[in-house]
């Protein structure tokens, strides 16, 4: 009895990693599946939310030359 006892929990901690494991995948495939979703339907129904979509992607390029106009300026103090 005593060789059993560590079998049965190792087999129920397991299962339950399993099903934790489970539950954790569905959860965020649901969520990747309803971000697509809301994407694609805002993008269809309202087409301005594209060419709203298109200058805010235009901005983190200008910060990022921002950035690299800045480093320079660190090195040359330091």
């Amino acid at each position: 009895m005593h060789y059993d006892t560590p079998v049965a929990l190792a087999c129920s901690t397991s299962v339950r990693l399993l099903i934790f494991i489970a539950l954790l995948s569905i959860s965020l495939t649901i969520r990747l599946i309803l971000k697509i979703t809301l994407v694609l339907f805002t993008s269809m129904t309202w087409p301005c939310c594209q060419s709203l979509a298109a200058p805010s992607d235009i901005p983190p390029q200008r910060t990022d030359e921002v950035r690299s106009d800045k480093i320079p300026s660190v090195t040359s103090s330091a």
